[in-house]
This record gives C-alpha cells, structure tokens and sequence, in this order.
C-alpha cells in the first residue's frame, strides 16, 4: 500500500498550525478569540454548521482546556446540549486540545476498514453503527467510544511499522516547518488523502505483514 504524497495531503496546514499555536497560548480565550475561531471554522466546520453550535462549542472548549475530559465525556457533552452524536467534532476538539489525541473521520475510519472489522471491532451491522434518528444514542456513543480507543490503539502499532515511517518522512520532506504537525495529525491527514481510493485497507495491508 502506499500513500499519496503530495501538496493535497497538506491542504489548509497553515490554519491547522495557526489554530494549534493560538490554542497553546494560555492567554487566548477560544472562546471569544476571532482569529482561532475563524480558523478553526475554515478548517474544521462544514459550512452548514450554525453560529449557535459554533458558540456553544467554543465555549465548551474554552472550558475543556482546565478540565481535561475524556473523548466520552466530549462526545457525550455534545450530545446533550444538540440531541446528536457528534463523533467527529468531539475527536477534533479532544485534538485540539490534546495532539496526541486522534481525530475521527468517516473517510478516515473507512480506510481503516471499521466498516469490515469483525472480532475486537464493533460489525458495521450493528445497530449502533447505523446513524439513524431512533438509534439508540447511547449504545452509538458506546460504540464511539470503542472506535477511539482502536484508533488510538492502531495508530500506535503503526508509529514503528516501516511502510508508516517512510510515509512521515515524506510528508516531513514536503516542508521544514511540517515536522511541528503532531504524529497523530500527520497520519490523519495522510489516510485522508485516500479517502477516494476505493477497496483500500490501512488494517488489511497490516495484517499481510503479519
């Protein structure tokens, strides 16, 4: 397997590093700060999502700097306040916050292969896969929770695996400056840029190495 290595595996890296040097000033105050916030909405928002989540997400954030919470306690915050299981923006808040922590994206979880993944992994035809409106939100939080845990498990396993360092190298080569972005990041953005290439298994080509 190999990555793609090019100028779109970096695409929007100067708000990423702009939103993780404002947020690792202790003075800046995500939550009313403009410039983080409209850096984080260009990066990380849809442009869909109302100003009335992005308020209460900030906050939250803001919040979340001094009481350190665990990606459950994110996403079940989250699901609170909105009525849904914002499983992604939970991940890039927790990031945000702490850069060793993943991000989770349906495009990024596909190439994993969740979707496939018997055994450890939840079946994808498990009810609380399905993002229906009458699933059960918490057994879908239950089973983001478990998702987060094997990502951070996975992306453990590949940090020594030699296919995964060549690739770091090659993102690094792209730029001096991109040697900053945190491994986790790295890797996020680097199974993103796959996210068109079908039939490809970050897990599965592991497990030919096996």
């Amino acid at each position: 397997m190999e990555f793609i290595i090019d100028n779109e595996v970096i695409k929007g890296h100067d708000k990423y590093l702009l939103i993780m040097n404002l947020i690792s000033n202790p003075s800046v105050d995500v939550s009313t700060n403009q410039d983080f916030q409209r850096a984080y909405s260009g990066y990380y928002f849809p442009a869909q999502v109302k100003q009335s989540f992005k308020d209460f997400y900030f906050k939250y954030m803001q919040e979340c700097r001094s009481s350190h919470p665990s990606f459950g306690e994110v996403l079940q915050h989250i699901y609170t306040h909105t009525g849904d299981v914002h499983y992604s923006f939970a991940s890039k808040l927790l990031h945000t916050l702490d850069p060793d922590s993943p991000v989770l994206d349906r495009h990024v979880l596909r190439v994993l292969g969740f979707q496939r993944m018997d055994g450890q992994y939840i079946k994808a035809d498990d009810p609380a896969f399905q993002r229906k409106k009458d699933a059960d939100a918490s057994k879908r939080i239950a089973y983001y929770c478990s998702v987060f845990d094997a990502v951070v498990s996975e992306y453990s396993k590949y940090e020594n695996e030699p296919f995964m360092q060549k690739a770091i190298a090659r993102f690094d080569a792209l730029s001096p400056v991109y040697k900053i972005v945190p491994y986790t990041k790295k890797v996020d953005m680097l199974l993103f840029r796959l996210r068109n290439e079908r039939g490809v298994s970050v897990l599965d080509y592991l497990y030919e190495l096996q």
